[in-house]
């Protein structure tokens, strides 16, 4: 549901905000809101809240895990109040002297993107407290109220986008307005959540708590581990501001796409592996978590690789067909379509990210993925110095997803190395790997045959790109499922009696 009106708030935006100074403007002010709700909010507070709080309550009960929450709940208030009124004070010389150097040469802009970041800038404070409440949800295994939360934002886009500028708001600040607004609906709700676990969350006087050092000394080194791609991002949206006039904008929008199978696919995975992989651990099931790993790497891997390929094939039908309106132009779908293209190439390897650092952070284990992340972000900087000078922004992107598999391939054999997890049958997942192949190779060959018979024409009209896009994507997506049934990847049947025996018991 959240990807699916994210779709929709992506295309209002893209009609009422096109590529522009507008919308250039907007994305810098969402970046760094994003970028540490990112990091700490649903990254590294998430991976390194949850394995405590699960530990407490086995151990202590769900009264001794209260009392950390509260603990660790007032604390977050205390430190992201201070985070955000300095943010709100230093935005402007942030702006000018870090994130957007390239804009020093236009002050509008630059002043457009630093009141529409004052604006954003309290989403971080309320998706930090939903997500603070969408970890106990977690450890008590109910994963559905957080997993709802994206959509509310997405109705708070679409509604303040289609309703504010009808009364006189500037699109891009009716966007900015819309982003807060529904931050405030996500928290509302995530403390409604609570109820249904019969879990109290309050705040404390009492701010020492015997785990609270551990949360705070495992926080930061998560931030950076977890956060690679986003920082990676980030890195690319300042060296993009040096370029053509909108990159920014087409690196956003191409982000926006690769995101969407990342999510369904990899902070699903994650989500869902490491509350599992703490439990099994907890209780010395070492036998279980190496099969909660070789199931989540190896489904894992086979939707992102199916996503990718096509992705990359439907790139231009999909940013033409469902962008190209209003105030985005043909020649920013075809730059955010190579862009596209660019990021969704490296999507196993985040998906692979997503998996292998959730078996650290259930162990406990901070340090040894941020090493793996400091390697890759100083790969990924010098790449994006070279490779911009010859490709532009398509330079940035292929920078990312370059560095995207060094960290995904050097995470795996530090895993190893350490003797965390490991795989649970080796020789079945050489299979698994082996029916991957085969299955993806069945849908690229039938990608290469629709492309040479009934290729994609831009001159079509916009009923017909969707109904060509629709068609194509739903019939590679039937020849996936049907080459995983027959090839035993997946269970179909056992997963749809799975999801009604879960109906039935709800």
């Amino acid at each position: 549901m959240s990807r699916v009106f994210g779709f929709l708030r992506d295309l209002i935006i893209a009609n009422k905000l096109g590529t522009s100074t507008a919308s250039d403007a907007f994305f810098v002010a969402m970046l760094m809101p994003n970028l540490l709700r990112r990091l700490f909010a649903e990254g590294a507070f998430g991976v390194v809240f949850v394995p405590i709080l699960t530990k407490i309550n086995a151990e202590k009960g769900q009264k001794a895990a209260e009392d950390f929450a509260a603990t660790t709940y007032t604390w977050l208030l205390i430190i992201l109040t201070s985070v955000t009124v300095l943010a709100l004070y230093f935005m402007e010389p942030f702006l000018t002297h870090v994130l957007a150097r390239g804009w020093a040469d236009d002050p509008e802009k630059l002043k457009l993107a630093t009141t529409l970041s004052q604006i954003t800038f309290p989403y971080l404070m309320l998706i930090t407290f939903a997500s603070l409440c969408g970890g106990i949800g977690n450890t008590f295994n109910q994963f559905a109220p957080f997993a709802i939360t994206p959509v509310l934002l997405n109705l708070s886009f679409i509604g303040g986008l289609l309703t504010l500028p009808l009364m006189g708001v500037d699109p891009a600040f009716a966007a900015a307005y819309a982003m807060t607004f529904g931050g405030v609906l996500q928290a509302f709700h995530m403390r409604l959540s609570l109820r249904h676990i019969h879990f109290k969350l309050k705040f404390t006087k009492a701010l020492k708590h015997p785990e609270t050092p551990n949360l705070l000394k495992r926080l930061g080194p998560a931030a950076l581990a977890v956060g690679v791609l986003q920082i990676s991002f980030v890195i690319d949206i300042l060296l993009a501001s040096y370029l053509e006039e909108n990159a920014v904008s087409y690196l956003q929008f191409a982000n926006r796409f690769y995101q969407q199978p990342l999510a369904l696919i990899g902070i699903a995975l994650a989500t869902v592996l490491l509350p599992h992989l703490a439990r099994a651990l907890k209780a010395g099931a070492q036998a279980q978590a190496n099969q909660n790993f070789q199931d989540a790497l190896s489904h894992g891997l086979s939707l992102a690789v199916f996503s990718a390929i096509s992705l990359v094939a439907l790139a231009l039908p999909l940013i033409d067909s469902l962008f190209n309106h209003g105030e985005f132009t043909a020649q920013a779908a075809h730059n955010v379509a190579q862009a596209m293209q660019v990021y969704c190439l490296a999507l196993p390897a985040y998906v692979m990210t997503k998996i292998t650092v959730t078996c650290f952070y259930a162990y406990g284990d901070t340090k040894t993925p941020l090493i793996a992340s400091v390697v890759t972000l100083v790969v990924n900087v010098v790449l994006n110095l070279i490779l911009m000078q010859h490709f532009g922004f398509l330079g940035l992107a292929m920078a990312t997803s370059i560095a995207g598999y060094i960290n995904a391939s050097f995470q795996y054999i530090l895993l190893k190395r350490k003797n965390h997890i490991a795989l649970h049958d080796p020789q079945l997942m050489k299979k698994s790997l082996f029916k991957m192949a085969a299955i993806n190779a069945l849908v690229a060959v039938f990608f290469v045959i629709i492309h040479m018979t009934f290729s994609y024409d831009e001159g079509w009209s916009t009923a017909y790109k969707l109904l060509y896009t629709a068609g194509v994507g739903l019939s590679a997506l039937c020849t996936f499922i049907f080459a995983s049934h027959h090839l035993k990847m997946f269970n179909f049947f056992e997963i749809i009696g799975q999801i009604k025996s879960r109906r039935k018991k709800g």
